[in-house]
């Protein structure tokens, strides 16, 4: 197996930020233009593994309500509430 396949995401997520490229952009740009190297599963677990896995919870749960409200209003206007 490779080194670089054996490194953790949270490794080479934060060695990718560390190197990246200064530009006139700025430097949330310089962040973002890394960070879209990743995959979002990827982006999710090195969130979770530096301890900011309140506010990914709190907006999942959140965008999972809206789904499931806006599902039972449909149901509801079908006639097919529960």
């Amino acid at each position: 197996m490779s080194e670089k396949k054996s490194e953790s995401t949270t490794a080479r997520i934060e060695r990718a930020l560390a190197n990246k490229t200064t530009t006139v952009a700025g430097a949330y740009q310089d962040t973002l233009r890394v960070l879209d190297r990743f995959s979002t599963q990827e982006l999710a677990e090195y969130f979770t593994s530096i301890g900011e896995d309140s506010p990914l919870r709190s907006y999942l749960m959140q965008q999972i309500a809206v789904r499931e409200t806006v599902k039972d209003i449909a149901r509801s206007k079908d006639g097919n509430a529960a």
